[in-house]
Formats: C-alpha cells, sequence, structure tokens
C-alpha cells in the first residue's frame, strides 16, 4: 500500500517540480528575519513559493500557518479540499 502512495504522487507531481534560484536563498534568508522559529527547509519552500505566485502548499508542517499569505492544505482532512475554489 506505501509504494502505491509513493507511486501515485510522483505521478500527480510529475512536470509539476522546479528548480530552486539563488534569488529564493536569498529571499529565504530575508525570510527568516520576520520567522526566526521555522527552518531553513521551510523559508525556502515559501521563498520558491513567493517567486511563483502560489499560495496553497499540501503539508502536514504547521510552520506554514506562520505566513499570512500562505493556506497550508493538511493532507490528513483532504476531505476538507473540496469545497475550497480553484
Amino acid at each position: 500500500m506505501g509504494k502505491d502512495i509513493f507511486r501515485g504522487f510522483s505521478d500527480l507531481m510529475r512536470g509539476r517540480t522546479t528548480a530552486i534560484h539563488a534569488e529564493d536563498v536569498e529571499h529565504a534568508s530575508s525570510l527568516a528575519d520576520n520567522h526566526p522559529n521555522l527552518g531553513g527547509r521551510d523559508l525556502l519552500h515559501a521563498a520558491v513559493m513567493k517567486r511563483l505566485g502560489l499560495h496553497r502548499i499540501v503539508s502536514a508542517d504547521a510552520g506554514f500557518d506562520r505566513f499570512p499569505d500562505m493556506e497550508r492544505l493538511d493532507p490528513a482532512k483532504v476531505e476538507d479540499w473540496h469545497s475550497l475554489p480553484h
């Protein structure tokens, strides 16, 4: 079952990933000034999202709730996603 989930996720993500740019790393560093309790990975994800104009992230990591311009979609609550506008 676990491998099937990973395969499904891999299929879903194919063509939906992006490279990290140097300016993303710099932006993550500046975000750390306002979010000192967040880890580097969260900050980097936030920086890439901002560059791409994205506002939603699927993550169990509640650290993303600290960004007022982002909406975290909890993977444990998929049924709640159906009411969201596309």
